[in-house]
């Protein structure tokens, strides 16, 4: 991941974290009350599924202080690993705060990563390229498994993290039926979890729980 120019949202922000992480956020703020609301229905806890990467792995954890990439040098692959970080730290910080509210038997929060696919998202690179990708990733159909267990399997608590349980040298967790993983120090460490929460809210100018 070398140096790429900045390009921003229409709101001014970073676009990966802003179509990664601030965009789902303030969905799910928004759609919360109908979650809430949702049990009634079902007589089941509404779900929450933040699709997140191996690749949060990679991250160092993100810089607070320049989340924008405005006085760094911007990296194509660092503001995606630090988005996707923040899908995990997402997880953490939400379930944090129904725990607190008492929400946590109404709504549960997993993520997961959901494998690598034979998909449109290697359509820009060389047809020698898309052939080595096709020959080592699943279909989207067959990783697709992968999220909908995290969307229906009723034994994962909030805070499960789930990744696919086959990989190579290199590439682990890349295909297979999915189990449950781990995720890295700094995705579950509380500060930095709450440092992002902080600053998410700041961003996207309201609060994810309205203030009675």
């Amino acid at each position: 991941g070398g140096a790429a120019a900045l390009v921003k949202t229409k709101q001014g922000h970073e676009i990966c974290m802003g179509v990664n992480h601030y965009g789902h956020f303030l969905f799910n703020a928004r759609i919360f009350p109908l979650l809430l609301a949702s049990k009634a229905v079902t007589k089941k806890p509404a779900r929450i599924v933040s699709v997140a990467s191996v690749a949060h792995e990679s991250s160092k954890g993100i810089d607070f202080e320049d989340i924008n990439w405005v006085t760094r040098k911007r990296s194509e692959i660092g503001t995606y690993q630090d988005s996707k970080l923040a899908n995990v730290q997402y997880m953490f910080s939400l379930g944090k705060r129904l725990k607190e509210r008492g929400l946590d038997g109404d709504v549960t929060i997993v993520s997961l990563h959901p494998g690598f696919g034979s998909s449109e998202l290697w359509r820009d690179l060389s047809w020698r390229h898309r052939m080595m990708i096709a020959a080592i990733t699943e279909t989207p159909r067959n990783l697709s498994r992968n999220e909908v267990r995290a969307a229906v399997d009723e034994g994962l608590a909030t805070g499960t993290y789930t990744n696919p349980s086959k990989g190579f040298a290199g590439v682990e967790h890349s295909y297979g039926p999915p189990v449950i993983g781990e995720v890295t120090a700094v995705a579950k460490d509380p500060e930095q979890c709450e440092k992002l929460w902080q600053k998410t809210e700041q961003l996207v100018g309201e609060p994810f729980f309205p203030k009675p």
